[in-house]
């Protein structure tokens, strides 16, 4: 008798760790897929920038195989090759530090379509925020960057978050135009005091809309002078013409994924560099 209660006690104790068990399964995220239009597609061929254009890509997030995959549509890396469909599929994952939406992946190798080879992919997406960087080699020949939003990053410490109304931080982004081959963005400064003399002014914003951009083997470069910045009063934006940024200087490189960005504003002339993508990081 007294085996029999123990061995229904046993069973008793399993029964009771696998409904725990069961309990605690989450259920996996379903599948995604996000489209993003405008995308830069920069080839370098033997240490020199052999061919610009633009393309569209499908980002898919497969939660259950922790994989993103890439389907680049009409994408070309020379001049010479037609518009294609090319795809990066199963690259591993790992998830931002400040969000799940984030995704960091790398592959050694990758095989896209007959007749290419692909290695070295790197890349980045948050198809929530609409933003892709990826970069990869094609036949051991094409070195390809892909991107929209040239580029991105918080020029601070690299916090995650920022306060618009009490913290000081500086922000800058470009990107491609989506009608024309002019890049559009901008410098964004919340909460910014030059000189002592001048009140703290809730945002400045410097349109980098005539910038010049210029295609480098590592990246690209930025100038620009005579920019009319705008300041935020309220809710309201005006100009500030009167107080122009001169002398502004930039170099994004992609391959060691950081920027340098100097500009004179109120005569005062600051500069910031970094990491890209730094609040994306882990």
């Amino acid at each position: 008798m007294k085996k029999l209660l123990s061995l229904l006690a046993a069973m008793a104790m399993i029964l009771s760790f696998t409904a725990c068990g069961d309990d605690n399964d989450e259920p996996t995220a379903p599948e995604t897929t996000t489209s993003i239009e405008a995308l830069n597609v920069k080839t370098v061929t033997s240490g020199a920038v052999s061919n610009e254009s633009s393309c569209s890509a499908d980002i898919t997030v497969a939660p259950s195989k922790k994989t993103v995959s890439l389907t680049f549509k009409d994408i070309t890396f020379s001049s010479r090759m037609p518009k294609v469909s090319f795809s990066l599929d199963g690259l591993a994952y790992t998830t931002g530090k400040s969000s799940l939406t984030e995704y960091h992946f790398t592959a050694s190798s990758v095989t896209p379509m007959q007749g290419y080879t692909v290695t070295n992919v790197e890349g980045y997406a948050n198809p929530k925020d609409g933003v892709l960087y990826v970069s990869f080699v094609v036949n051991n020949t094409w070195t390809v960057y892909v991107s929209n939003q040239l580029y991105y990053s918080a020029l601070s410490d690299g916090k995650y978050a920022y306060s618009t109304t009490t913290e000081t931080y500086t922000t800058f982004f470009l990107y491609p135009s989506s009608t024309d081959s002019k890049w559009g963005g901008d410098i964004e400064m919340y909460n910014i005091q030059f000189v002592q003399q001048m009140p703290k002014l809730q945002k400045i914003r410097i349109p980098l809309n005539n910038a010049t951009i210029t295609p480098t083997v590592s990246g690209y470069e930025i100038s620009g002078t005579d920019i009319v910045p705008y300041y935020t009063n309220g809710t309201t934006e005006l100009s500030f013409g009167e107080r122009t940024v001169t002398d502004l200087t930039g170099n994004v490189n992609l391959v060691t994924k950081t920027y340098q960005l100097q500009f004179t504003c109120f005569e005062k002339t600051v500069t910031y560099q970094g990491s890209l993508y730094v609040p994306a990081k882990n």
